[in-house]
């Protein structure tokens, strides 16, 4: 089965890029795939993705050399299940508020005995082809992300980060902000300073720490430089974004002088 360096490169204190894929259409997964990105996050909340979707796309972005991480629409045992039965790599799990939530969102990843992951790896076990591989390696394999995006897990990160074998914090800066009462304003100082937090404590925890960034290239350089300096795993742009951007930057440049 394809290995994918991404829980290495985080080990390695290196910095993974990524990018959100939204859409369902596999002509845009398919050209996704030949970009050079570390990992790919597949959004199942948000973006409006059923099973049969999220299969295709996983079937196409298997190939890249990006691990293709699915974000699940919430802390729930059979859509962890179905998301890691039918290939993701790796899961990301939104509003983990308490140690108790990490815990349960570990157990729903493993096999027993570790957890209470159900048995039927089929799209995984790359159609019964690598079974007994997959099956020996499932527990080690998968990767499992959780994200930090409410205030009431910012109160109980130092018990959340006691939960071993999840490979990364990924910080979500719209609820966190909404959670402060600052719904669309995670520019807010009381914000940026509690972000700031969050990252200090998983570095002193030696947790690696993620974050959604947005903006250009060269602000989000300028982040990982400055006020989000530590954060090693981050999303810098989605599929969709990539398709405005391109088209507006070209209109925009035909049209300067008229």
């Amino acid at each position: 089965m394809k290995d994918y360096p991404f829980r290495d490169k985080l080990n390695n204190g290196e910095i993974c890029y990524g990018s959100w894929i939204t859409s369902s259409d596999l002509m845009i997964c398919e050209i996704m795939r030949y970009i050079d990105f570390d990992w790919f996050l597949i959004d199942t909340e948000h973006a409006f993705l059923d099973i049969k979707s999220l299969r295709d796309m996983l079937i196409v972005l298997r190939k890249a050399d990006a691990i293709p991480i699915v974000r699940v629409n919430s802390n729930d045992k059979d859509t962890i299940k179905q998301a890691l039965d039918v290939g993701a790599e790796g899961v990301l799990i939104p509003m983990i508020n308490s140690r108790e939530d990490a815990e349960k969102a570990v157990s729903y990843c493993q096999y027993p005995p570790e957890g209470v992951r159900g048995f039927g790896p089929l799209g995984a076990s790359n159609y019964v082809n690598d079974f007994e591989e997959y099956v020996e390696k499932a527990n080690d394999r998968v990767v499992i992300l959780v994200q930090i995006e409410h205030i009431e897990a910012v109160r109980n990160l130092d018990q959340i980060l006691e939960v071993e074998r999840i490979d990364g914090f990924f910080i979500g800066p719209g609820d966190l902000s909404a959670s402060m009462g600052y719904l669309n304003d995670s520019e807010h100082p009381e914000v940026k300073e509690v972000i700031r937090k969050v990252i200090n404590k998983c570095l002193e925890k030696k947790r690696p720490v993620g974050f959604a960034c947005g903006g250009s290239p060269e602000d989000i350089k300028g982040r990982l430089n400055g006020d989000l300096k530590g954060v090693q795993f981050v999303t810098a742009a989605s599929d969709i974004g990539f398709i405005f951007s391109g088209g507006r930057e070209v209109v925009n440049k035909l049209k300067e002088g008229k």
